[in-house]
C-alpha cells in the first residue's frame, strides 16, 4: 500500500516524470530501500519536508484545488512503514524535485 499512495502522489504532482527505484542496500543485508523520485517539480522546500508526512498537510491552496486530496496518504505510509520499523522521509532541491524514500527491514533467511 506504501508504494501505491506514493506512486499515486508522484502521478498526480509530476505526472509521468517520476521514478520508482528499489535498492537491495548490498552495504546493509538487513533494510530493503525503496525510492520514489519525482524528477520534474520541485514540491517541497528543504524546511517542510517533515510537513509534508504530517495529517492533512496540503502543498498548498491551488495544489490542494488542482490535484484533490485529503492531506492523509503521506500520514498513512508514516504509520505503516513504522508499525514496520522502517523509516520514511522526503528531500527537495533546487530544480531537481522532490524524492521519497522508505526503508523496511527484512528478516533473515534461515537454514533448515
Amino acid at each position: 500500500m506504501n508504494d501505491t499512495i506514493l506512486l499515486e502522489n508522484s502521478k498526480k504532482i509530476s505526472g509521468i516524470n517520476s521514478v520508482l527505484v528499489v535498492d537491495d542496500n548490498k552495504t546493509i543485508q538487513e533494510t530493503m530501500s525503496f525510492i520514489l523520485e519525482g524528477l520534474g517539480h520541485k514540491v517541497w522546500s528543504a524546511n517542510n519536508g517533515e510537513e509534508a508526512i504530517k495529517k492533512f498537510y496540503q502543498i498548498d491552496t491551488s495544489a490542494t484545488r488542482k490535484h484533490g486530496g485529503s492531506g492523509l496518504g503521506l500520514s498513512i505510509c508514516q504509520g505503516m512503514v513504522n508499525g514496520m520499523k522502517g523509516k520514511i522521509w522526503v528531500e527537495s532541491e533546487g530544480k531537481g524535485g522532490t524524492t521519497f524514500y522508505f526503508t523496511l527491514p527484512i528478516a533473515n533467511k534461515t537454514t533448515k
